[in-house]
């Protein structure tokens, strides 16, 4: 706990949990050439003035929801991986950042929402299920570079816009549905 900086540095993986107690207060930096930090728990940073940086590497949500009330921002080489059924503060997405829905990996057919509040940059849906699971897109969503679909199925809504400036680029489905 206490008022100090959290940054999570080095090549390797690397946890998050917070199992009780006051946690930090301070600015939270994720600044990893390679690895992944993986939430185990909740992330819950709330006081005034705290910021989440994911300066270079992975966050990694797995599943669980992550709280900032003040800045949440990705810069270019920050990637925000996600199964996609996290809640979560809406991020600054610089330029260079990627976004990754990727599912939860249990080889059950699940459905998952793709976000529509950011702005995007490079978009990436690669399920660890291949096709079985489904993303849905419900609402505009903007890619300022590249929209990679990997193995996934991905649905739109009748409510479904996708503007991409860059290259869209498709090896899973994209599905449309028109009317119910």
């Amino acid at each position: 706990g206490g008022v100090g900086a959290i940054t999570f540095a080095g090549l390797g993986d690397q946890t998050y949990a917070h199992n009780g107690g006051t946690p930090s207060s301070g600015t939270v930096r994720i600044n990893k050439p390679s690895g992944e930090v993986l939430a185990l728990t909740d992330m819950i940073f709330n006081s005034s003035g705290q910021d989440l940086i994911i300066e270079e590497g992975t966050l990694s949500l797995g599943g669980y929801n992550l709280t900032v009330n003040d800045n949440f921002t990705v810069e270019d080489g920050g990637t925000l991986k996600l199964w996609g059924n996290e809640l979560f503060a809406t991020p600054t997405l610089d330029t260079g950042s990627t976004v990754i829905y990727a599912g939860n990996g249990d080889t059950l057919a699940d459905t998952y929402a793709v976000d529509t509040a950011p702005g995007y940059y490079d978009l990436i849906i690669n399920s660890l299920d291949g096709e079985t699971d489904t993303f849905t897109i419900d609402g505009t969503i903007s890619v300022a570079n590249d929209f990679t679909i990997m193995p996934a199925s991905v649905v739109g809504t009748t409510n479904a816009v996708m503007n991409v400036t860059g290259e869209l680029s498709n090896s899973g489905r994209i599905i449309s549905s028109v009317g119910d």
